[in-house]
């Protein structure tokens, strides 16, 4: 059974939503109404869903990754703000307006605190996890030895190449272009994405076209990197650190 849920990641995601709103429509049932609860519940999973996801899929691989710590916390604060307020906002037109109640639940900057420490805490939980995720990742590559040698299907041919041979790889679309140190190119049926995968860390993506070698690198400015008499243009989402830690 862990095996099939480790191979499938959909069905283990919709499996913990499943898990998650029975309990939590449960725990949260009044008085022994179990209806009222599981449908307010219903009404709230796209929110703790989505809010979760913003959390694991983007702020933390693309913004805390990065050590942008302030920019990090400030984007989840006030994601967690809207969320809590809609919720609050469900929960009170639910309760007291389609259930009628005696909850007497009031919108108000109260209710949207608990709103929020409730969402926070799912997020919390699973943000944890996934923290834990990219924690055996990061173990995992530094128990790999080095990668000194990559092939390259090119001309019909496979070539051999040492990793530190390589300036920069270019793109376009489905094919590739490696300049080599020795002034050769290659022109490969690939994309970047295939490619980046199998790249050591000492290479870096800096712009939807362009991996570069971070051991090759000159000079560089906010707009561009220089290697060789090779202007490389920079994405406006990579941050020049990236290029500071060069090994």
């Amino acid at each position: 059974m862990i095996r099939i849920l480790r191979e499938h990641k959909i069905l283990t995601h919709v499996l913990f939503w499943v898990i998650y709103y029975f309990a939590f429509s449960i725990i949260w049932a009044q008085n022994g109404e179990y209806y009222p609860s599981f449908f307010l519940e219903f009404a709230l999973m796209p929110v703790r869903i989505g809010l979760c996801y913003y959390t694991i899929y983007y702020l933390i691989p693309k913004i805390l990754r990065k050590q942008k710590i302030i920019l990090f916390f400030s984007y989840y604060g006030i994601a967690l703000f809207v969320a809590g307020s809609v919720q609050s906002v469900i929960t009170y037109f639910f309760y007291e307006s389609v259930f009628q109640t005696a909850l007497h639940y009031m919108l108000s900057i109260g209710s949207i605190f608990r709103s929020m420490l409730l969402v926070n805490s799912t997020v919390l939980f699973l943000s944890a996890f996934k923290l834990y995720q990219l924690w055996q990742e990061e173990l995992t590559k530094n128990d790999q030895p080095p990668v000194h040698y990559i092939n390259i299907k090119a001309d019909k041919r496979t070539y051999r190449i040492k990793m530190d041979h390589i300036l920069y790889v270019e793109g376009w679309g489905n094919y590739l272009k490696l300049v080599l140190k020795d002034g050769n190119q290659l022109i490969s049926y690939s994309s970047l994405k295939e490619l980046e995968q199998m790249l050591p860390k000492n290479f870096v993506r800096t712009h939807k076209s362009y991996i570069v070698n971070k051991d090759k690198i000159s000079s560089f400015t906010k707009e561009n990197l220089a290697i060789d008499d090779k202007f490389i243009p920079i994405s406006k989402n990579v941050t020049l650190e990236n290029f500071l830690q060069i090994h």
